[in-house]
């Protein structure tokens, strides 16, 4: 609705310049044009609908994540989930919002959907941490290692010196562990096949230290 009225508006505001080219080539000038009058009410009215259609979703949107605090403070994390989910929908670009229901997905063992949480929040802000974390603990969840681990690896170099740094050099150093084991398994196992394919997957930049 808020694009239309946004296109509505244009459309309007558009409609009244070439209005006003025609004229200045027409060499008529009539201040009074009714056509003009309408093309700007029609932008203000546009303009008025999505300031209140912004304040309504705002309200909406805080009750609901109310509601989902609740939820979630007394052990209903799946309808937690859904309220939020519920929010979302009005506040689509929340990263925060997005953040909290992931990790509430991965507590119930819902890793796929806090995959797709994390993937949307670094499309968004590539730059923030959370993302990047939560993709890991999803891909940790989901026993793919090696895509955790360098997620851990993207999350740390953007929470250098904040206090999730410590909590993400730990799942780090417990992917990377992980890491480790499945390469020493293909290689006693005589697996070429099976060592080939994680060190495609980016293992030895996966086991990379990274510097506190």
């Amino acid at each position: 609705m808020e694009d239309v009225d946004r296109s509505n508006e244009a459309d309007g505001v558009h409609t009244f310049m070439r209005g006003r080219a025609a004229q200045a080539r027409d060499g008529s000038s009539d201040d009074d044009d009714e056509e003009t009058a309408a093309a700007l009410a029609e932008a203000a009215a546009a303009r008025q609908r999505r300031r209140a259609q912004e304040t309504g979703n705002r309200h909406a949107s805080a009750v609901l994540i109310e509601q989902a605090e609740v939820a979630v403070a007394r052990g209903a994390l799946l309808e937690g989930i859904s309220r939020y989910t519920d929010a979302i929908e009005l506040r689509p670009h929340d990263v925060d919002l997005l953040a909290v229901r992931g990790q509430l997905c991965a507590r119930i063992d819902r890793a796929h959907a806090a995959l797709h949480d994390g993937e949307l929040i670094v499309r968004l802000t590539p730059d923030w941490y959370q993302g990047h974390a939560l993709c890991g603990l999803a891909l940790f969840c989901m026993k793919q290692y090696v895509p955790a681990a360098r997620a851990y690896q993207a999350a740390l170099a953007y929470a250098a010196t904040l206090p999730a740094e410590a909590g993400l050099r730990e799942a780090l150093h417990d992917a990377q562990a992980k890491v480790g084991e499945q390469l020493r398994k293909a290689a006693v196992q005589g697996d070429a096949d099976a060592l080939a394919a994680q060190l495609d997957a980016g293992a030895a930049v996966a086991l990379e230290v990274q510097e506190p």
